[in-house]
């Protein structure tokens, strides 16, 4: 009766709140442009992820370009006190690659531009009725899917979500009871009869076990002392979320009870923000984390200079701006982006410690060539010379650093980036490649999973490096030899430092695979030893894993047959992937 009643008044409570709440409505517009020869990319997906929308949950729209390259849309989001509506625009490009663009609504304009520029190499326009499969959002265990046919015909669009449910339509948005490993299968029926379908592995996985718990992220929003913050539960059923932002000074503002809550804290410092949950069955459950807030850009000060990329400026690209705290930790105070001079500039500053990260955007004519590089012109953060305001001396300029070639080889290493905590996620993060003599060779960037990978290396010594502003990392060290020519590396972000887990060595598996060339199959070896169920994907050259198949630990006693037959020529990686980590990887060639 009492979980009766605290159901009830939730509900009442929650009532309230939107009683007083208006909706606006947000419009996102944009170009996309191919980047080899500044065309506009016609008939091209482009998907605006809106949190939270109208009715409280977030919302994906998904169009396509004009004759032009343009696209525009109209969301409609709710505006509620203690509420900052965000939205995510992003596309994908020829490399399978996404590019996304964030944007807070604030309440100083309602309309907002997001333009891209591409490489449009294999989407205008693939021959046949293939079809493939895009996620374009995962938040808690909802996942936003995307469905598209090569040739862009009229579609019947079916989904086998990998949990014994299914669903029709191009865009749909499925929530998962549980974390785990989920095969994914769309099938498409066009216009003219032509059939396909194609499988995609999905993996939600937490280091929170399954039940009522919960735990938070935050980030900043560009404004003094304000942080968003966003709430999950494992919790299958409806919950009541209660915020505590450890900030008694600013009176009533110092608790919430929404999923996504904003607060601007009184002053600097640190604040232990508590999240409290109960469902409609009476569990609860209570997570903290200790946040440190910087004042940001309210002094009188300011930073300011010039980035060059060799003999030029960068044309395009942003500076990263970075404050010490009182222990001496760097936390992200503001992102601008540089003209077409390479000018930036940071206003309004207090005194205090900072680093400045200079980078090249994706659609830069330097991205891939040059190095995100600190003032100092250093590509690690240690080595970045702080700026110490109260006597500014800009302005500030940065040399972008180059990077060299490591050539072309038989050499592959994979590897993972996780975290055993909330606060700093493993997706979207640098990892540098670097040589014996800790020269950069090459640059990457973690996937929504932490995973990454670096091919084709020549035979030598390594160090995988992963570069995050405050974080310490103690380098992975590998060697790669006709002997050993693949390897597996898994970092773990624990606390400020990131290291390799040394527990996965014994987790490795090394499979034989043969034949190698193939034509319709290849065999999958496993050593005696641990023989636990795994999962085996194979990758194509974009990231996007096109087959599939689980392995029961019965299996392991003979050789594990996977088909290739309907794979086009190439080379492709297969992964074995265990306890939601993938563990070894081995590339083979498609006849």
């Amino acid at each position: 009766m009492k979980s009766l009643k605290l159901f009830l008044s939730v509900i009442m409570m929650i009532r309230a709140v939107v009683a007083f709440a208006e909706t606006v409505e947000i419009t996102v517009s944009g170009h996309v442009t191919d980047m080899q020869n500044q065309q506009p990319v016609a008939n091209h997906a482009v998907i605006v992820t809106l949190y939270p929308d109208s009715l409280n949950l977030g919302s994906v729209d998904s169009l396509y370009t004009d004759a032009s390259g343009y696209y525009s849309v109209v969301v409609t989001a709710i505006d509620m006190l203690g509420m900052n509506p965000y939205l995510t625009a992003s596309t994908f490009d020829c490399a399978g690659t996404q590019h996304s663009l964030d944007f807070f609504y604030s309440g100083a304009t309602n309309i907002f531009n997001a333009d891209f520029t591409i490489c449009t190499d294999s989407i205008n326009p693939p021959v046949g009725c293939s079809n493939y499969i895009m996620v374009s959002g995962v938040q808690a265990l909802t996942v936003s899917f995307g469905g598209y046919v090569e040739n862009q015909q009229q579609a019947d669009y079916t989904w086998e979500f990998g949990d014994g449910t299914s669903g029709t339509g191009q865009f749909p948005v499925h929530t998962y009871g549980i974390q785990g490993v989920y095969t994914v299968t769309l099938f498409t029926v066009t216009s003219d009869s032509c059939a396909d379908n194609s499988q995609y592995t999905l993996v939600l996985q937490d280091s929170v076990p399954n039940g009522c718990e919960n735990f938070f992220t935050y980030d900043s929003t560009g404004y003094p002392l304000e942080r968003v913050f966003q709430a999950y539960s494992l919790s299958q059923y409806y919950t009541y979320y209660s915020w505590n932002f450890g900030d008694p000074a600013s009176g009533a503002a110092n608790t919430s009870d929404l999923i996504y809550a904003s607060h601007v804290f009184s002053a600097e410092g640190d604040y232990v923000v508590t999240l409290s949950t109960i469902d409609s069955t009476g569990c609860s459950y209570t997570s903290t984390q200790t946040v440190t807030v910087l004042q940001g850009n309210t002094g009188y000060l300011s930073i300011y200079g010039n980035i060059t990329a060799g003999n030029a400026f960068l044309d395009e690209g942003y500076a990263s701006l970075y404050r010490s705290d009182s222990l001496g930790m760097f936390g992200l105070v503001q992102i601008v982006t540089v003209d077409s001079a390479g000018y930036y500039a940071f206003y309004n500053l207090n005194e205090g410690a900072y680093l400045v990260l200079a980078a090249p955007s994706e659609s830069s004519v330097f991205y891939g060539s040059y190095l995100p590089t600190y003032y100092g012109d250093a590509f690690m953060w240690e080595d970045a010379l702080p700026i110490v305001l109260g006597d500014p001396q800009s302005p500030y300029n940065i040399n972008l650093i180059s990077l060299d070639s490591t050539g072309y080889g038989d050499g592959l290493i994979s590897g993972q980036l996780v975290t055993d905590g909330k606060s700093v996620l493993p997706s979207q993060q640098e990892v540098l490649l670097l040589n014996a003599t800790d020269e950069p060779v090459a640059l990457t960037v973690t996937d929504d999973q932490g995973v990454f990978g670096f091919a084709y290396l020549p035979f030598g010594v390594y160090k995988i490096n992963p570069v995050i502003t405050g974080f310490t990392t103690y380098p992975a060290v590998v060697e790669l030899s006709g002997a050993s020519n693949s390897t597996m590396v898994v970092m773990e972000i624990n606390g400020h430092t990131i290291t390799g887990i040394e527990e996965a060595k014994s987790q490795v598996i090394s499979p034989t695979v043969y034949p190698n060339p193939t034509s319709d199959h290849i065999n999958v070896v496993f050593k005696p030893g641990d023989q636990r169920p795994l999962l085996i994907n194979i990758v194509d050259i974009t990231g996007r894993t096109v087959v599939s198949a689980k392995v029961a630990s019965q299996e392991f006693d003979a050789p594990v047959e996977v088909h290739t037959e309907g794979l086009p020529a190439g080379i492709y990686s297969l992964q074995i992937i265990r306890d939601r980590m993938m563990v070894s990887s081995a590339r083979f060639v498609k006849k």
